[in-house]
């Protein structure tokens, strides 16, 4: 009398051959061939286009080319364990998979066999028979006592039958199916509780660590916040569920795709005041390179998360372990299938500018900063929104006809050749005039030769869309009079440098940081630049060459660049540089500066040592500065300077805000909204270049968007330009400041120069 035992569907309820074969695999990697088809098949016979016979002939096929099979068999079984001890009396097991598999730890447990018999050589089976017709080979063998098999599953047998599910038997079919509903709800219970207490402790992070406490509180007052945030979490753990068969693995894959997203979310905001779009995914070797700047320490709040979340782990991994799977592959698919249909009906959730615009939590930050509408929202949420502008997004009603018939009203106009004028923009790294806001007490005059030069300049404020980062944003409106917000060409556009070198300039320019940084190596060539240098290919050939680079070197080596042109060249001349020199952070505790330049006052030290080493290096630029317009100023050649910051420095904590809030620096309200987003320009020309453009370029500009930067050069010295210029100039005229507004719609003639600006972006340009 012997019990009988299905094998694989009551005794080990992994897939054996996918273990076996991933077993085989990490020892033999050779057997990589054999994944692509595993995988073919396996979705063939799942959605019943090929039979079980072919599907197993395939799924075994990797035996034929195992070495050693029979050692490679044996060292599989040796730490494997059955779901439960066969007992009490002789077994036999039935089982569909190969004879030679089974035999190691049949002989283990002195158990006998009937399985199919499998020619590895050849990759089938001799002859493959499903249970039933091995049930009646076995009773030719032995006489059985009782037979084991999943419930609703077992073979018809007239026997005394028990029903295994998660290890346990059971002598009643309905505690049997009872057990396993059971166990399915608490499988599902596990993981979408497990899900959302995930995503809460993840909202615990997603605000800037001096306001997390109140902002964490604020989110439970919206359960749109709540489940807007949790729904991603939940989707991922049921999906991998789904996929892997296991609620541990479930719970690893979740915790690790979005805990470390939250983790590098948190770090931004506490060092950048910016969070993780999802236009960062693009640039994840900047975010590297610049967290190496840091230092970075893990918080009191972040260590106590992460001993939870891998206590959490372990424990579900406990409880859970060789539990709760689904047996039937169909059902798993079906399952993945279901998901599937709430992620594709989710996008439109994430998608929703009405939702989103409708959630307003902005007791405890500004609704006029970027970071903080996000921050308004939780982590996931926000997140997950920024995928629908991580590419341009074309205007409301954007038609391309209107815009091609925008353009088509203005006609392009070359310079004229005595217009031709050299031109020297250069961007400073977080460059501002604190003097501008009353607030600093200097004990040295900072900003006297910047002053000075504005009396003999055409000088404004730019109105930028970012503070204390985002310098693309900045740079790449000015290099393409774009208002919309880029997230970065991938090939060649439109631009006032590639519009410059068809009127015969060369163009050229230098970042003394690394070419890849805001992959400016690429950008820069979609843009149209001649040559552009970096550290790379420049200024880290030079002897003892290290980061950072200051604008001693970037400075003088702008001029030496234009000597070097202009001695072996008539072409005119366009050179854009950006300056590395004053990038935060700003040192709390080691004195850069070797004189105070404002004094301490109510500053802490801390918030002291930020606002002086800032200072320290925004004098040095200035002097810079005045050396280079009195070098050109005594050119025989017609030169125009143009400078300008990219945004204001982030200076201290709290997001960059304390030492300006420590100062009485406001930025709330409209004032607040423009001391938050101006930085000063200048436009300084030399005597020859105010004789060829028959203007003096000396007094207030006024407050302009930085796409509007270059229109004032072609504007005031009347110099030309192409469609998009002119309509650019009448834009400018209607309203220099709309692309930053806040206020209202877009007028209906901007609107068509909005729409002019996203068809000249889109429009493919060869390099």
């Amino acid at each position: 009398m012997k019990q009988f035992i299905v094998f694989e569907r009551a005794l080990y309820t992994d897939t054996l051959d996918t273990r076996l074969y991933r077993y085989c695999l990490l020892r033999q990697f050779g057997l990589i061939k054999f994944l692509l088809s595993r995988l073919l098949y396996g979705f063939l016979h799942g959605v019943g286009a090929i039979d079980d016979a072919k599907f197993y002939d395939m799924r075994w096929r990797f035996l034929g080319a195992v070495k050693k099979p029979d050692k490679r068999i044996r060292g599989f079984w040796k730490n494997r364990k059955l779901a439960f001890r066969p007992g009490w009396c002789e077994t036999l097991w039935i089982s569909r998979m190969p004879a030679m598999v089974l035999k190691p730890v049949a002989e283990f447990y002195g158990a006998v066999v009937t399985a199919n018999n499998y020619d590895a050589e050849r990759g089938i089976f001799l002859e493959f028979s499903d249970y039933s017709e091995l049930y009646r080979e076995a009773v030719k063998i032995a006489k059985p006592l009782e037979l084991i098999d999943a419930p609703g599953r077992y073979v018809a047998s007239g026997l005394t039958m028990r029903y295994a599910v998660d290890g346990k038997l059971y002598s009643s079919q309905r505690a049997a199916d009872n057990r396993r509903r059971l166990g399915i709800a608490a499988g599902f219970a596990i993981l979408i509780i497990s899900a959302a207490a995930l995503s809460i402790l993840e909202l615990y992070f997603a605000p800037t660590p001096n306001i997390r406490r109140v902002m964490f509180f604020s989110y439970f007052r919206d359960i749109r916040v709540l489940g807007l945030n949790a729904l991603p979490f939940v989707i991922i753990a049921l999906m991998t569920y789904f996929l892997t068969n296991r609620i541990w693995k479930s719970a690893v894959i979740t915790t690790v795709v979005t805990f470390v997203p939250s983790m590098v979310n948190y770090y931004k905001l506490i060092l950048r005041d910016d969070p993780l779009m999802a236009s960062d995914l693009s640039y994840f070797a900047e975010m590297r390179t610049m967290a190496a700047r840091y230092s970075i320490v893990p918080t009191k709040a972040v260590i106590a998360a992460v001993i939870f979340i891998v206590a959490a782990v372990i424990f579900i991994g406990a409880i859970t372990a060789r539990r709760y799977r689904i047996r039937r592959g169909l059902s798993r698919a079906g399952g993945i299938v279901v998901v599937l249909c709430i992620a594709l009906i989710s996008v439109n959730l994430y998608s929703s500018d009405a939702i989103y615009d409708s959630i307003s939590n902005y007791e405890f930050v500004s609704q006029w900063s970027d970071t903080g509408r996000y921050i308004s929202r939780g982590f996931a949420y926000p997140f997950l929104y920024s995928f629908k502008t991580a590419d341009l997004i074309p205007p409301d009603g954007y038609s391309e006809e209107l815009a091609a018939k925008y353009l088509n009203n203005h006609a392009d106009v070359d310079i004229p050749a005595e217009k031709k004028v050299n031109i020297i923009a250069v961007m400073l790294e977080s460059f501002t005039d604190l003097s501008v806001y009353g607030k600093v007490n200097f004990s040295y005059d900072v900003y006297k030769k910047w002053h000075a030069l504005q009396k003999e300049s055409y000088n404004g404020r730019l109105l930028v869309n970012v503070f204390a980062a985002g310098t693309i944003n900045t740079e790449w409106a000015f290099l393409t009079g774009n208002p919309l917000k880029d997230t970065g060409p991938r090939s060649g556009i439109n631009s006032y440098v590639r519009y410059l070198s068809g009127q015969g300039y060369k163009t050229e320019g230098s970042h003394p940081s690394y070419k890849w940084f805001y992959n400016r190596e690429n950008v820069n060539e979609y843009m149209g630049f001649d040559d552009y240098y970096y550290f790379e290919n420049r200024y880290g050939l030079k002897p003892n060459a290290a980061m950072p680079i200051g604008d001693d070197e970037l400075f003088k080596d702008i001029i030496n660049m234009y000597e070097e042109h202009v001695t072996n060249s008539t072409e005119p001349y366009f050179n854009f540089s950006v300056t590395y020199q004053n990038h935060g952070p700003y040192d709390t505790n080691v004195k850069w500066f070797t004189r105070e330049y404002a004094a301490q006052g109510k500053l802490t030290k801390e918030e002291y040592y930020v606002l002086n080493n800032y200072l320290w290096g925004v004098a040095n630029t200035v002097d810079n500065i005045d050396a280079t317009v009195k070098y050109f100023a005594d050119r025989g050649e017609p030169v125009v300077l143009i400078f300008f910051g990219d945004h204001n420095p982030a200076l201290g904590s709290n997001g960059g805000e304390s030492v300006y809030a420590s100062l009485g620096i406001s930025f709330e309200g409209e004032a607040g909204f423009e001391n938050y987003y101006t930085t000063p320009y200048l436009i300084y020309a030399n005597d020859a270049a105010k004789y060829a453009l028959e203007y003096d370029f000396v007094g207030s500009g006024g407050m302009i968007s930085p796409c509007f930067l270059m229109n004032k050069l072609f504007d005031l010295g009347r110099m030309g330009g192409d469609s998009f210029i002119f309509a650019a100039n009448q834009a400018m005229k209607d309203n220099p400041l709309l692309p930053q507004s806040r206020l209202g719609e877009v007028e209906e003639p901007y609107r068509e120069f909005l729409y002019a600006a996203y068809y000249r972006r889109k429009m493919r340009i060869e390099n």
